[in-house]
């Protein structure tokens, strides 16, 4: 299954947002395709940005992976626009939580989850779990 989700603007380019499910990303995510979803941002025919998340049997949708390429498309939005469509995927899904794994180190990651809304939920050695609550 894959279908155009959504076409934005994002500093002058039209920008292609595509839904997909697809076992080689399911493979990145530890998941088996039909509990894997991936969405891809396109610039013409240039993946310039990935989400790929996986449902999780406790009402969560896992974020296993999420990129933009780091050239030219960082910080116009799309990172946002991605994590807007997954997360309009598990409100239809009802699910309860979006959650993710940050690293230490990526504090960029973690300013940028925690504008989106992320909140800290366990922390370990190498990183910490940060969670966003959905259809309370």
């Amino acid at each position: 299954m894959t279908f155009e989700y959504k076409t934005f603007q994002s500093s002058g380019y039209d920008l292609k947002i595509v839904l997909k499910k697809s076992p080689c990303l399911a493979l990145l995510a530890n998941a088996n395709v039909d509990s894997c979803i991936s969405v891809v941002a396109y610039e013409d025919d240039m993946p310039i940005g990935v989400l790929i998340a996986r449902e999780l049997m406790q009402g969560d949708l896992y974020i296993a992976h999420i990129n933009v390429s780091p050239c030219y498309h960082r910080r116009k939005g799309i990172g946002s626009e991605l994590l807007k469509i997954i997360e309009n995927i598990a409100t239809e899904k009802s699910l309860k939580r979006l959650s993710l794994l940050v690293r230490n180190q990526n504090l960029g990651a973690k300013a940028f989850f925690e504008k989106e809304g992320f909140v800290e939920y366990l922390k370990c050695d190498t990183g910490q779990e940060m969670i966003k609550y959905i259809n309370l």
